[in-house]
């Protein structure tokens, strides 16, 4: 994969990203590297503290199924403190997601806390077709 292609957007007392890919695969992971960003800042991962997960996610839609995917991301760190690192796999077909996530650690001594995101929305979300690949927006509630 390439350099991750994602951006903020601005919304009113929201936070929102607009992420791009070649490739769906490409999107969703972009889509998971932004969402960490707007949650901390590490320096670096400590490897003795990181961990793989394998998710899976089916919705009806490609919109829905990214609004899942965040929501999946954002409960982990949620109830453990957790965030992507790294996307080491993901496979979509129809709307079934399948990765595997490197997960990094939030540690209050190493990592600053950059936004309270309470809920990923439907709101504005969508998947789009470009020239290039695909390009989505979605809005987190804060």
């Amino acid at each position: 994969m390439s350099m991750p292609s994602y951006g903020f957007l601005d919304h009113t007392a929201d936070l929102g990203i607009w992420v791009e890919g070649r490739e769906l695969s490409e999107l969703f992971a972009n889509a998971a590297l932004a969402l960490s960003d707007l949650l901390v800042e590490c320096p670096s991962e400590d490897p003795s503290r990181s961990s793989c997960r394998c998710l899976t996610i089916e919705q009806p839609d490609i919109e829905t199924l990214l609004v899942g995917w965040l929501r999946e991301l954002l409960y982990i760190w949620s109830v453990e403190k957790r965030y992507a690192a790294r996307i080491l796999r993901i496979e979509l077909s129809e709307y079934r997601l399948t990765a595997k996530i490197g997960l990094g650690y939030y540690d209050v001594n190493r990592c600053e806390l950059l936004h309270d995101i309470k809920a990923v929305t439907y709101h504005q979300a969508e998947v789009n077709r470009t020239e290039n690949g695909y390009r989505a927006q979605v809005i987190f509630d804060v």
